[in-house]
């Protein structure tokens, strides 16, 4: 039986210095602990951007479809910035599940473009080049998720 050294170093802002953490014993709990830590709370994060970024396609759709509708409103959905602000709180940059979880997407309207004669604000230019960001963002969530599924499936096939 062949054993492999295993080696986190992990970089601590509060003490501004890396921790360097071996083990050569994979039933370690701090080994356990580390991967599984690292690995369900990137899932998590990612999970929550890959739904957020479903509901911001379903809204932008939604102005779209309102563009000549009297005194309809543009609205957007704000997450990333409400994420921000959820892990400088905590004073680290960290990603829990706690901290994502208690991050909720905020739907609110949009007060950046002009309002047209009758009421109504969408601009189709502007959701046109949200619909598309969003779908190059939603794109590379999905690359990160599939890059590290293909990575967990080579650690565990070796």
């Amino acid at each position: 039986m062949t054993s492999r050294l295993l080696v986190f170093l992990i970089y601590n802002k509060k003490i501004n210095k890396y921790i360097c953490f071996c083990s050569i014993d994979e039933k370690n709990v701090w080994y356990r602990r580390w991967k599984e830590q690292l690995l369900l709370d990137t899932y998590d994060l990612l999970k929550t951007a890959m739904n957020v970024s479903a509901q911001r396609a379903e809204l932008i759709s939604s102005n779209i479809a309102n563009v000549n509708t009297d005194g309809y409103k543009a609205k957007r959905i704000v997450f990333e910035s409400e994420l921000k602000q959820a892990l400088a709180s905590s004073g680290t940059d960290a990603v829990t599940e706690a901290s994502v979880s208690q991050v909720k997407p905020k739907i609110t309207e949009n007060a950046t473009t002009s309002i047209k004669d009758n009421g109504n604000n969408v601009d189709l230019e502007v959701e046109m080049l949200d619909q598309a960001a969003n779908g190059l963002y939603y794109s590379a969530l999905t690359a990160q998720v599939n890059g590290r599924l293909q990575m967990m499936n080579l650690v565990l096939s070796n």
